[in-house]
């Protein structure tokens, strides 16, 4: 590290060797300083987006969240506000903060702008569901299935869902819809029902199932 640091007193704007003293720095958990270094090179760069990101990851290691969230919103101007990745991690930080309703803020942005995607719907309920916030979680995960009723993953999302709070009766009812749907293989079906064969109701076998 020391030779890097003598170099860069000779070329202290050399982009690579700024990027390695950062990594090195970043190698010894020094993430702070190494953050700070990504943002000086983000700073010279026309197109920062991958300075940028290394540098919200690193503030997002040493626990700087606010500073992580406000690199997240400049690597936005240059990603797009509908970056996926970018909400994402903001999701992440948010949790990471105990900050569970901003948290679902960013995944209700997903799911206005990729309002075709089954996936961003369930993120939402199970967010909830794992922050034990139980109205908003059965909210969502009641929104998810009718916004895709067909959807297999929200069909057995459902199943796991209502398993968890022991309504035996509907983990029966969503499991039948999992068993009739045709968009999943056989092989997929009894590989994701297998676990929860037990649980359906006493006159039902594996050999009752139109697989």
């Amino acid at each position: 590290m020391g030779e890097i640091r003598m170099a860069l007193q000779h070329d202290s704007l050399n982009k690579w060797m700024l990027k390695q003293y950062a990594d090195l720095l970043s190698f010894d958990e020094q993430y702070t300083a190494a953050a700070a270094i990504y943002g000086k090179i983000a700073s010279r760069e026309r197109a920062p987006e991958e300075f940028l990101t290394w540098e919200a990851m690193l503030y997002q290691k040493a626990g700087r969240y606010k500073e992580a969230l406000a690199v997240l919103d400049k690597l936005a101007q240059f990603t797009g506000s509908d970056d996926e990745m970018v909400i994402l991690q903001r999701q992440q930080l948010y949790l990471s903060m105990n900050n569970v309703e901003a948290a679902a803020d960013e995944v209700r942005k997903l799911t206005g702008y990729y309002p075709h995607e089954a996936r961003y719907a369930l993120l939402l309920a199970e967010l909830y569901d794992n922050n034990n916030v139980k109205d908003k979680a059965l909210e969502a995960y009641k929104k998810a299935e009718a916004l895709f009723p067909d959807e297999a993953p929200v069909q057995f999302a459902l199943v796991q869902y209502y398993l968890k709070n022991k309504d035996l009766e509907k983990v029966e009812h969503y499991m039948e819809k999992v068993i009739m749907n045709r968009n999943i293989s056989t092989e997929d079906r009894i590989g994701l029902l297998a676990p929860f064969l037990p649980y359906r109701g006493a006159g039902s076998s594996a050999h009752d199932m139109a697989f």
